[in-house]
């Protein structure tokens, strides 16, 4: 009996480090946003969690743990089922690097890699000025005909349905 549980705990750990290598989590932000990082892994409900930067070493890499208060830029969110999710705020070029999602575990923690990039924000430049809708489209009825003008630079409020109609019969 003990021979086997022994077995299941060799296989459990060997899974679990495979898991670790094939799934990378990678995020990007821009300078002063915030990211959320969700990391996940089973068999955690009620362990410790935590995310380091890497090299991830001893706990001087630690940067936030579930059960701490919010700690500068970091804040983690353990929902108890295994999953937790990471918020950095205000984000800096600094930031960029490899992080770790790390679950305390009896024999040897467990960890999920995280590839942050953090860019540039965009100038106010790189993005044209949002258009306004100021066009006006007033219809005239007279002899059985409908008349449709518009305009760009006139709000709608001040056009008058004579003021288009004597516009429209008077000769360019």
């Amino acid at each position: 009996m003990v021979r086997m549980r022994c077995f299941c705990m060799v296989i459990w750990v060997l899974l679990s480090e495979v898991t670790v290598e094939a799934s990378d989590i990678r995020v990007s932000g821009q300078v002063g946003g915030s990211v959320e990082i969700q990391c996940s892994q089973l068999f955690a409900d009620t362990n410790t969690k935590y995310f380091c930067r890497d090299p991830c070493k001893e706990d001087q890499h630690n940067l936030i743990k579930s059960g701490q208060s919010p700690t500068g830029r970091y804040r983690l969110e353990d929902s108890g089922n295994g999953v937790f999710t990471v918020v950095i705020t205000d984000l800096q070029k600094s930031d960029n690097g490899t992080y770790w999602c790390g679950v305390e575990r009896y024999l040897k923690d467990t960890y999920h890699k995280v590839l942050l990039t953090v860019t540039d924000a965009p100038s106010p430049d790189t993005y044209p000025p949002k258009a306004s809708i100021t066009a006006a489209a007033v219809r005239t009825a007279r002899s059985n005909e409908i008349f449709t003008s518009s305009s760009s630079t006139v709000p709608p409020s001040t056009t008058s349905p004579s003021s288009t109609q004597d516009k429209q019969q008077s000769p360019t």
